[in-house]
């Protein structure tokens, strides 16, 4: 007798075509593993970047570094970090910088001028909003003492923009938040392929949320399971395509026995795992390939120039 997982073929309508794909997901769940089951790369990669709002942090997060890098970096902030006591100096402005940046519609411009400490003469440049001082004009300087080449013109600053325009954190910080708040989850999940326990749950609860993806909302679903020995769980997972989750009468679950709280919906799984002729559970290679296309584009990008900038 051929196992039902090969017996299975595509073919007919897209209906009809779901509803068999969804058949042999339920039947393939009969033949999966005894835990604890081994995990291919494919499907550890997958499970950890998969996701549609774990994808859409890294592209907040990579987007936002970039206006971090613009911006954020000329901003004053090393200046009240580091330059710790001051001193003073007259300072001869040697001419004017043009910066071709502006601060709601006002020009930025830079003033670079030279002055002399302790028989050192140093040059720098100084930076205000609709301000700038003429060629052979004296200014006062403030520098520190310890690093005299920090210094800048008494009521300009040390760089292009002041602090307020780290507001563009804002942006990465968004993404992060989701990238680094999934992280449970998906570590549960794989806690769960490896050791979880197969069961069959019944839609009990589908509520909208707040969060809207491509034009849909993200829907809340509940699902309760009977365990082996006919305790009762539930499961929670939630989509912005809930249609994945109601194409059977019983979605198959994957549940920890020591805590039924622990559980989840194998079709809402970020890794997309499928159960092979062998019991064990696959994901897609190039799948998982692509998953990782963007968190290694946004960690080597502004990992290298941060190195470039900062250590190089």
């Amino acid at each position: 007798m051929r196992n039902p997982i090969d017996a299975w073929r595509g073919g007919g309508t897209a209906a009809a075509d779901a509803a068999a794909a969804a058949y042999q997901r339920r039947v393939a769940m009969q033949f999966l593993a005894r835990p604890p089951r081994p995990l291919s790369v494919a499907l550890v990669l997958q499970t950890l970047f998969g996701g549609v709002l774990q994808q859409m942090g890294w592209l907040f997060f990579g987007f936002g570094m970039i206006f971090v890098w613009v911006f954020a970096a000329q901003a004053e902030i090393a200046w009240s970090l580091r330059a710790g006591a001051l001193g003073e100096a007259q300072a001869r402005v040697l001419g004017t910088v043009d910066t071709r940046a502006s601060i709601n519609d006002t020009p930025v411009y830079g003033t670079r001028y030279r002055f002399s400490v302790g028989g050192r003469d140093f040059e720098a440049v100084s930076y205000a909003t609709g301000r700038r001082l003429g060629t052979g004009q004296t200014a006062t300087v403030e520098y520190s003492l310890a690093r005299p080449q920090m210094s800048r013109i008494r009521g300009m600053r040390s760089t292009m923009f002041g602090p307020m325009v780290l507001i563009v954190l804002v942006f990465p910080a968004i993404g992060l938040a989701f990238v680094l708040g999934a992280v449970p989850g998906r570590l549960r999940e794989l806690h769960l392929l490896r050791h979880g326990l197969p069961a069959h749950g019944r839609l009990i609860e589908k509520s909208p949320t707040n969060t809207r993806i491509n034009d849909r909302t993200v829907y809340r679903l509940r699902f309760e399971y009977r365990t082996r020995d006919g305790r009762t769980g539930q499961a929670q997972a939630r989509s912005h395509e809930p249609e994945e989750l109601e194409d059977e009468a019983q979605e198959a679950v994957l549940y920890d026995p020591h805590d039924l709280g622990r559980a989840v919906v194998f079709d809402g799984m970020a890794g997309k795992p499928r159960v092979g002729r062998d019991g064990k559970l696959h994901a897609s290679a190039a799948a998982a390939a692509a998953r990782l296309v963007l968190p290694l584009a946004t960690l080597v990008g502004h990992g290298g120039w941060a190195w470039l900038r900062f250590l190089a």
